[in-house]
């Protein structure tokens, strides 16, 4: 065989060789994109895509398939909802190094704090009762407790200070109304819807006993 044939063969062979050892699969990683255009920065480490795992701050096709947030929790926007007794840590579930808390009978532990069943809050790491809204009183009183002081003139009616139906109490000069009574000053009470001078009791007078005349 002449020599030529085989010379051109074996370059052909070669160029071959050369163009499958340059391929690949995969692309170069982007080092221009975030995270290599495949996830996103998170603080100082990337969040990467599925089937990516976090290289430095580039993200690199795993080896093995990426289970959602460890199999321990699942995927909420860019961040883990982990399972009780386990807390997120670079974005996957790994076990608490605490126990999560104590949440009593009106809710249950989720992550490091507690959903509460409805009417409660939590309080301290547990459920418990909501606290009543304080009274809005409106413009014409203020909250006491579980009702209202009412302005002069202005009766509560379902939580509020609303104006009386009926005319006010002319308590006089010493004294102002307050819904169906007077609040009277120092020294006075009230009497018949006024306030009058408070009477002083009357001192009682000594009593004296005769003894037999000797």
């Amino acid at each position: 065989m002449h020599p030529r044939p085989l010379h051109l063969a074996f370059l052909a062979v070669t160029a071959l060789l050369m163009v499958s050892c340059g391929s690949s699969d995969e692309p170069a990683p982007d080092e221009t994109a975030e995270c290599s255009g495949h996830g996103h920065l998170h603080g100082d480490h990337c969040h990467c895509d599925e089937g990516y795992v976090a290289d430095g701050l580039t993200c690199v096709v795993a080896e093995e398939p990426v289970i959602e947030c460890g199999g321990h929790g699942h995927l909420h926007g860019d961040h883990c909802h982990c399972d009780e007794g386990y807390t997120e840590q670079n974005g996957t579930c790994v076990v608490a190094p605490e126990p999560g808390p104590d949440c009593g009978e009106y809710g249950h532990a989720h992550g490091d704090h507690c959903h509460c069943d409805e009417g409660y809050e939590e309080k301290e790491g547990t459920c418990v009762p909501q606290t009543e809204p304080v009274l809005d009183c409106g413009e014409h009183g203020h909250s006491h407790g579980d009702h209202c002081h009412c302005d002069a003139g202005y009766v509560e009616v379902n939580g509020t200070c609303v104006p009386e139906t009926e005319p006010v109490l002319d308590c006089g000069e010493h004294g102002h109304s307050h819904g169906d009574h007077c609040h009277c000053d120092a020294g006075y009470v009230e009497v018949n819807g006024t306030c009058v001078p408070q009477t002083q009791p009357t001192p009682a007078r000594p009593t004296y006993t005769l003894g037999p005349t000797l």
